[in-house]
């Protein structure tokens, strides 16, 4: 049923592209909604790490509870503990309406996103659905709001507004330590990366995954514990760098960024944000090769990033024909729904 719905949701997105701003802006607003309530009222045993959420919730304190010095349950960010668990309990006592309320806190932000970047915000949010929503709006709940408030602050990367971007960044690492992958990429927007830098970068990135595993191997743990990620570098979590690049992930961000890239003097007129995405792409996708041994690290810490995914699918489209366009359409809709249809079964 709810490929089904998917299905129907894509094509109702393609049909959509050519209606005014204000009504689509419409569209996004009910389908963001409905998506935070579907992910705020999900069974609280059928999906991981939420029981722990709904017992840390149940735990909590209101904010208004003075002196106030509790910890979180299950996790180390006392922000997010202050901004959801802690400040819901001001008003309810309901575990649901806790979900719904971090679903809905995500979602505001993802629709503000959506509305800003994408060209044809509904099939950006058919992205979304196939490759983020369950994993993060269902199960890493914290990373979800903390990548949206990453991804909204990468607009002040671009016109050097470092004061805005880092408050945005901090606001991100109290809701989930993985944000520190942000800092490093505002100095990597203001490299003037041309095209050629583009093929070069993925390139070196490619021969260190693949002849120097072990040097990156030792970098990794070495670092590990400074940077507070020894939960993603556990022998659990690793495989052999010729395994590692089997992962399908890198070859479809690869060729997403190879797309992209080659149709620079078309996109580029299509948006301001053009060099924006596709730097913040470039990056998420060195990571994923380059720390492909590791299959947490390289997919936890490049995914945020990847999320710019919500502004590349759309405008994709474009390099289209306005007769062919259903091509594409047909492609990509396929495409997606398959990795709806993946995560999906995945979880049952």
């Amino acid at each position: 049923m709810a490929l089904l719905v998917y299905v129907l949701f894509f094509i109702f997105a393609v049909i959509t592209t050519d209606s005014r701003p204000v009504e689509v802006k419409r569209y996004l607003l009910v389908a963001c909604l409905i998506l935070a309530y579907l992910a705020g009222t999900r069974e609280w045993f059928s999906w991981a790490d939420t029981y722990v959420y709904v017992l840390d919730f149940e735990e909590a304190r209101p904010l208004t509870a003075l002196p106030f010095n509790d910890e979180p349950y299950g996790y180390a960010e006392k922000g997010y503990y202050l901004l959801m668990p802690c400040l819901a309990k001001v008003f309810t006592d309901n575990p649901t309406t806790y979900l719904i309320w971090v679903s809905l806190a995500t979602f505001f932000v993802l629709y503000k996103c959506l509305g800003k970047y994408c060209v044809f915000p509904l099939i950006g949010l058919c992205d979304y659905i196939a490759r983020f929503y369950i994993n993060r709006n269902f199960i890493q709940i914290r990373s979800a709001i903390a990548i949206a408030i990453v991804i909204w602050a990468i607009q002040y990367a671009q016109t050097k507004d470092w004061k805005r971007y880092f408050l945005f960044v901090w606001l991100a690492y109290l809701f989930h330590r993985s944000a520190m992958i942000a800092v490093p990429f505002y100095f990597f927007n203001l490299v003037p990366f041309k095209k050629s830098h583009i093929w070069w970068g993925l390139a070196a990135a490619w021969i260190a995954a693949f002849s120097f595993g072990p040097a990156i191997h030792g970098l990794v743990d070495d670092w590990s514990t400074d940077l507070e990620y020894t939960n993603y570098t556990g022998e659990e979590y690793q495989r052999e760098t010729e395994v590692g690049l089997r992962n399908p992930m890198i070859y479809l961000q690869f060729f997403i960024l190879v797309y992209y890239n080659y149709y620079e003097e078309r996109f580029s007129k299509l948006t301001p944000y053009y060099y924006l995405f596709r730097n913040a792409y470039f990056y998420s996708t060195l990571i994923l090769i380059t720390f492909c041994q590791y299959t947490a690290l390289s997919g936890r810490t490049s995914t945020m990033f990847a999320t710019v995914e919500v502004g590349i699918i759309p405008m994709m489209a474009m390099s289209f024909s306005t007769r062919n366009r259903i091509i594409y359409y047909v492609i990509c809709g396929t495409l997606l729904t398959t990795f709806f249809y993946l995560k999906q079964s995945g979880q049952s």
